[in-house]
């Protein structure tokens, strides 16, 4: 699967000029050698010094209101590397994501949760019954109903 950091450098390439794209390359090798499911622990120690020495290449090519406190925890993630083991069980990406089909649930915005636990449900059980009616062959046979009265239903076939 391909990330952001993948596609990031190739699509700058003829819109910034070369020692900025470098410094975002070498910032995107750095998120794929922190992102990995299994962590290869010998590059980790070498890594420090490649986050310091690309955000000196980014101070050097990008204007000062460029660095916030969000660049500044680049510097922090080799430390929760390990301390709590890989990025990918930590952050809330499958979390948002979830939360966007739930939002896509709601249908009545005056009770949004229990629209939402309906519309759930509704997912939930009839996902398996499609898969099961799936291998039956539908019926060539129209149900036709015949109301008499309110209160009797005919079936006629």
């Amino acid at each position: 699967m391909i990330g952001t950091y993948s596609l990031l450098p190739l699509c700058l390439r003829g819109l910034m000029d070369q020692r900025t794209i470098i410094a975002i390359m070498h910032l995107s090798c750095i998120f794929r050698c922190i992102c990995p499911k299994i962590l290869d622990w010998v590059d980790m120690s070498t890594l420090k010094e490649d986050i310091a020495i690309t955000m000196c290449m980014l101070e050097i090519t990008m204007p000062p209101s460029f660095f916030d406190i969000m660049v500044h925890l680049i510097f922090h993630l080799v430390d929760e590397l390990d301390m709590c083991g890989p990025v990918h069980t930590r952050w809330m990406y499958y979390v948002e994501r979830l939360n966007k089909v739930l939002k896509g649930y709601v249908r009545n915005m005056v009770q949004p949760e229990a629209s939402m636990a309906i519309e759930y449900l509704m997912d939930e059980t009839l996902g398996p019954i499609t898969k099961y009616m799936d291998q039956f062959q539908p019926s060539k046979r129209m149900l036709k109903i015949l109301f008499v009265s309110n209160s009797q239903c005919w079936w006629m076939c």
